[in-house]
């Protein structure tokens, strides 16, 4: 079981830092268009709201609220907000920008002061729907493991998290490394490309949850 738990821990730090979500694209035109200074906040919002949908999660299955997770209204209702909001959220990566030089593709970052950054990671993250599932799946398997301690499983995860949080901060340096090499052109590229990512990601999320079965 031990092992078992090791495995999971390894999947689970690998999953959360390059999963091809909404978050992902997100952090990679943050981690090329910003300072490591301002992108690490970005980075410190997505693991936080990883860290708030696990301790929720672990609240759910301890005091057994599952069902209320499977209300069929409550789905439809928070889906269709949550592919909304992405959408809003892709929206401003589309935003016209200045082409007047290679660093005219950050300027509408450079304002944004940290609780900003920090925000728009957490809620990127905490809406998708799917970090809800992968999140209440794993603490279903760990909890087995951990005979469903709070103080344990929350302690567990907090660790995973940690280790997460490290990796990112790698791909932050490594993209400050790489973003020298990077064009203007490239980066607007890189923006539009994750603007229409996330959009599409937004409707999807709210043409499923609008047409789910009852």
């Amino acid at each position: 079981m031990l092992f078992a738990l090791i495995y999971q821990s390894i999947l689970l730090i690998l999953f959360l830092t390059f999963s091809m979500g909404p978050a992902f694209f997100a952090m990679l035109n943050v981690s090329l268009t910003l300072p490591k200074s301002k992108a690490r906040f970005f980075a410190g919002g997505i693991v936080l709201s990883d860290l708030m949908v696990c301790f929720m999660g672990i609240l759910i299955i301890h005091f057994g609220f599952q069902q209320w997770l499977d209300n069929f209204k409550y789905k439809k209702f928070m889906g269709i907000l949550a592919g909304s909001l992405i959408v809003l959220i892709g929206g401003f990566f589309l935003k016209p920008q200045d082409r007047k030089g290679p660093e005219s593709s950050n300027i509408r970052f450079k304002s944004f002061s940290w609780p900003v950054l920090l925000s728009k990671g957490f809620f990127l993250n905490f809406l998708n729907p799917s970090v809800w599932i992968m999140w209440l799946g794993n603490i279903t398997v760990a909890g087995n493991v951990l005979q469903f301690s709070f103080a344990k499983t929350l302690l567990y995860f907090s660790v995973i998290l940690f280790f997460t949080f490290s990796i990112e901060l790698l791909k932050i340096h490594l993209a400050s490394k790489l973003k020298k090499f990077i064009s203007g052109q490239v980066l607007r590229f890189f923006n539009t490309f994750t603007g229409v990512a996330l959009m599409a990601f937004g409707f999807y999320l709210m043409y499923f949850f609008y047409f789910i079965p009852s």
